[in-house]
């Protein structure tokens, strides 16, 4: 059995869902976490600009005149993941997120 498997199965057994994320992980995972989701929902956004399925967003401008290779939410510049990661926690000031510490101890 691989190893995502043995988890989801793991966490089948302990009733814990995705949502329960924030209660079982320290924080550089849960920050991970969050780069990653962000990451590849920007990785999405060129073609769901011009299919017109940006939920809520409004097409660009160039996607709405059928110039999808001038989209404006093409991706100019491709960061691995793990960039991603780095420029967050270096542009990251640790007191801003005080308020999440301790609202995440409460949780604890």
């Amino acid at each position: 059995m691989r190893k995502k498997e043995q988890l989801d199965d793991f966490a089948n057994q302990k009733q814990i869902t995705f949502n329960d994320l924030h209660k079982i992980v320290k924080g550089k995972w849960l920050l991970s976490a969050f780069v990653q989701s962000v990451y590849s929902k920007i990785q999405e956004l060129h073609s769901k600009c011009s299919q017109k399925a940006l939920d809520g967003l409004k097409m660009c401008q160039y996607c709405e005149i059928g110039k999808d290779t001038q989209c404006l939410w093409k991706i100019k510049r491709h960061h691995s993941l793990q960039i991603a990661e780095t420029l967050v926690l270096d542009y990251l000031d640790d007191t801003e997120l005080d308020y999440i510490y301790t609202d995440l101890q409460t949780l604890a």
